[in-house]
């Protein structure tokens, strides 16, 4: 490794793990979701506005915190806040299975450990990692099911939750179920009954969905350039 590099490490090292005989900055914590994701095993699908609203008041707790958290145990082991350890017993990712991460974090386990703090008891885990100022906590991932380190206690069981799509993501993950169901035998007439089950799809997101023949639909791909919403908006206007 470069010396440059070494002196990053062992100030890093300097600022999480030696804080015995020097007088620590007073700089608090804070929180980044540029890296943040959801993926199988971490998703928010499930979670109510409680559990958010528990995440947010642990990332304000945490953010009145300090490195001196680092050389209390007490305190440690009240927030749960420990390294991640890769090793564990049926850990359901690995973690170069996090390669949304610049490259220079995710093959830098020396550098840019993962860590994990709890959000309550029960309500799960926040993942990520300090920046190169030891100051700013990177989250990448949430854990509510606390399936990152299985617990002993649950016989290492992992739960499944997935991620949570926006309202238009799901409208089209339904369509897209009628449709598979149809597939082979649709000719998305008016005598299929295809139609009559995407109109039934539920729609909380003011979103139309509208299936064009083949001639119209050569005429929508011919205005890309413009927002086919304005299109419609501009249309409904004259209506009135």
């Amino acid at each position: 490794m470069k010396k440059n590099g070494q002196k990053l490490t062992l100030q890093k090292k300097n600022n999480l793990l030696s804080l015995t005989n020097k007088k620590l900055p007073s700089k608090k914590w804070s929180f980044s979701f540029l890296y943040f994701k959801e993926i199988d095993y971490f998703g928010l699908s499930e979670e109510d506005n409680k559990w958010f609203i528990g995440v947010l008041n642990r990332l304000q707790d945490m953010s009145s915190k300090d490195e001196k958290i680092f050389g209390e145990k007490g305190e440690k082991k009240i927030y749960k806040l420990h390294p991640i350890d890769w090793n564990a017993k049926n850990i359901p990712i690995k973690r170069t299975d996090l390669n949304w991460l610049p490259k220079e974090y995710i093959d830098n386990d020396e550098e840019f450990p993962m860590w994990q703090f709890s959000i309550s008891k029960g309500k799960g885990r926040v993942i990520g990692f300090f920046d190169e100022t030891s100051f700013v906590f990177y989250v990448v991932l949430l854990d509510p099911r606390h399936n990152m380190q299985p617990s002993k206690d649950y016989d290492y069981s992992v739960d499944e939750c997935f991620p949570t799509g926006s309202e238009y993501d799901n409208l089209l993950l339904s369509i897209n179920e009628v449709k598979d169901r149809y597939r082979k035998k649709c000719t998305y007439s008016e005598t299929c009954g295809i139609l009559n089950d995407i109109n039934t799809v539920k729609n909380q997101a003011n979103i139309i969905y509208v299936s064009l023949n083949k001639e119209f639909y050569d005429i929508y791909k011919k205005l890309e350039e413009d927002s086919i919403q304005e299109v419609i908006e501009e249309f409904l206007m004259t209506k009135i």
